[in-house]
């Protein structure tokens, strides 16, 4: 509460007492440096989104990278497995395509049971916490990764060899990179594929279900080379087709013996790719 002075004789400002004045102006002065103008408006809404692409870029790098180091600790589990099952068998069973992964979740035909004694055969599965899944795939890339029809040149996937046909129901198991199932001779879709040779697409085991969008499965190549790994050490080698699901060969020197050089290739070290699969030699 405030007062007013008495005094008839002095002026309007001076009837009121100072405090009184101090505070109207205290409040003209909140009042004008309350509000922005609409440059400084449009100033901070643009500094919101650069940042917000900032986040939005960094969110989905993340997410890539991510998935990546996802495939490269399957991958480490898989050569584990693969592994223990030839310590365990001694040889590596025959395939049609490297995408064949059955042995190591169910008894070859070819394998003994596990003996005690000996301590010599099959005491799978080797694998757990995986799903695996039938996959269709086309007949061109053999099991050392070479073309059917030319095996001077690398095969591929989506391809059915002259005069062959789809391997139907091949158990593999799928990377972490989401990619459409494609025709044949197509590397890849956006919206599956569209006649009947459809290449690459996933079934479920239970009820034979398919599934639109999985990821590619991992190729185990020239396996059997683990039998004599002197020869050529690492050429025995797991493949993920990678973020764009194209299958790329490698430029690997399995020969090179000299864990600093470039095209040299370790269960730990990934050699060069033409694009960008990912390789993981088992040496």
């Amino acid at each position: 509460m405030y007062f007013v002075d008495r005094c008839t004789s002095c002026g309007l400002s001076d009837r009121f007492s100072k405090s009184v004045k101090d505070d109207a102006f205290r409040k003209a002065v909140f009042r004008y440096q309350s509000g922005f103008t609409l440059l400084e408006m449009l100033v901070v809404a643009a500094l919101l989104l650069v940042i917000a692409g900032g986040v939005v870029t960094s969110f989905r790098d993340v997410g890539s990278d991510a998935t990546e180091q996802a495939a490269r600790y399957q991958m480490q589990q898989l050569g584990d497995a693969i592994d223990a099952y030839y310590t365990d068998t001694g040889f590596i069973p025959s395939r049609d395509t490297p995408a064949d992964l059955s042995f190591l979740f169910i008894k070859p035909a070819s394998a003994a049971d596990w003996s005690i004694d000996y301590r010599r055969g099959w005491r799978g599965p080797y694998l757990s916490g995986h799903k695996y899944l039938y996959v269709d795939i086309g007949d061109d890339l053999a099991a050392n990764g070479t073309s059917v029809d030319d095996s001077s040149s690398a095969g591929e996937p989506n391809l059915i060899a002259s005069g062959g046909d789809v391997i139907e129901s091949v158990i593999a198991i799928a990377d972490p990179f989401d990619h459409y199932p494609v025709d044949n001779g197509v590397s890849r879709s956006r919206d599956g594929c569209r006649t009947l040779d459809c290449l690459l697409q996933w079934r479920k085991i239970e009820d034979d279900s398919p599934l639109d969008r999985f990821g590619r499965p991992y190729l185990a190549i020239d396996l059997e080379l683990l039998q004599d790994n002197s020869i050529v050490p690492g050429a025995a080698r797991l493949v993920s087709l990678g973020g764009n699901g194209i299958y790329e060969p490698n430029s690997c020197d399995y020969s090179e013996v000299d864990p600093d050089a470039t095209d040299y290739c370790s269960a730990d070290l990934l050699c060069s790719s033409s694009g960008d699969d990912i390789v993981l030699c088992l040496r």
